[in-house]
């Protein structure tokens, strides 16, 4: 998926979806403890109730979703993944959660466990992670989890994916027109009689 196809189906996404889930939620400075700013809430892109967690079943949902150019980048699960309470002006939230995750990482999946979802209701939750790339931050409510009954603990784990097609256009643009202005002033310079 090129990058241009991929920005419009975010800024799509954004405009059309985002407002219908906790967009003053989403909106508002989000901290942990130590006052760590941790962006806002990321936007579940898709979500799905797969039959197993396997990593290929979680890759080819996700490739189907976005497309052939993500990868699979990484798993935390288990005592490996330290959620944190987050803080929305001061007060605690009771249905936000927040974890440091690779900054590098495009979309992350959440898996809640079979126990912790309704009949019929997804499983895998895919977002897409646009604010503060280091952090992966979750609003279990907008999951369709009551947070009075089912708590992060609920989590099985988190799979993250990497779009490999991004390549940064205006740097190649940059460094081509960079060749292209030092090729100009070599062939002027040997022109110059001396």
């Amino acid at each position: 998926m090129t990058t241009l196809k991929k920005s419009i189906q975010r800024f799509l996404f954004a405009v059309f979806f985002a407002p219908l889930g906790g967009a003053s939620v989403s909106a508002a400075t989000l901290a942990i403890s130590d006052d760590t700013v941790v962006g806002t809430v990321d936007l579940i892109y898709a979500t799905a109730k797969l039959q197993n967690n396997a990593r290929e079943t979680e890759l080819a949902w996700v490739q189907g979703v976005l497309g052939a150019d993500m990868v699979f980048a990484g798993k935390l699960e288990g005592g490996a993944m330290s959620w944190l309470d987050v803080y929305i002006g001061g007060a605690k939230s009771t249905d936000i959660k927040a974890i440091e995750i690779d900054s590098s990482i495009d979309y992350f999946l959440v898996k809640t466990g079979k126990k912790s979802a309704l009949e019929g209701s997804p499983t895998h939750f895919l977002f897409d992670n646009r604010d503060t790339s280091s952090w992966a931050v979750i609003n279990l409510a907008l999951m369709g989890f009551d947070t009075a009954k089912v708590d992060i603990s609920k989590v099985s784990h988190i799979t993250s994916f990497k779009d490999i097609s991004a390549v940064p256009v205006p740097a190649a643009a940059w460094l081509f027109g960079s060749a292209a202005l030092g090729l100009i002033a070599l062939f002027r310079r040997r022109r110059i009689p001396a």
